[in-house]
């Protein structure tokens, strides 16, 4: 498992938002290229890693502000494998984002720590495009 965060100067509520509107994903999401078009709540995408085809389903829980992110090779098979949180820091413009990620039985170290790379690249990235 791994567990990265940022401390981004925004309200909690644009950060929840921002992490679990699949329509936002690719402005951040850098370890696959999502095609967000959707019929069923399940998106597809292309691993800029290795060029192989993902799924991804989001399960949101507002009342915690924590994302699930199912991702899996098959449609009918996915696993909750990333979360995003968002916590309080005690003031209302800063909050923590967090993401952890489980690393599954196939990942070689070399692909995990690629993964891991591309997580603090992301909680960057959304710094950079929702902090005040």
């Amino acid at each position: 498992m791994d567990i990265s965060s940022i401390i981004i100067e925004c309200d909690i509520d644009t950060i929840y938002n921002f992490m679990s509107t699949i329509e936002k994903i690719n402005l951040w999401s850098m370890g696959i290229e999502w095609d967000i078009e959707t019929n069923n709540n399940i998106i597809q995408g292309i691993s800029t890693y290795d060029e192989s085809i993902s799924y991804l389903k989001l399960v949101k829980n507002y009342k915690i502000k924590k994302i699930d992110y199912w991702i899996g090779k098959e449609m009918d098979n996915l696993s909750p494998r990333i979360y995003a949180r968002i916590t309080p820091t005690g003031d209302k413009n800063k909050n923590t984002l967090m993401l952890v990620a489980f690393r599954t039985d196939d990942m070689d170290n070399e692909r995990w720590n690629h993964l891991k790379e591309l997580h603090q690249l992301e909680l960057k990235k959304v710094k950079e495009l929702l902090s005040y």
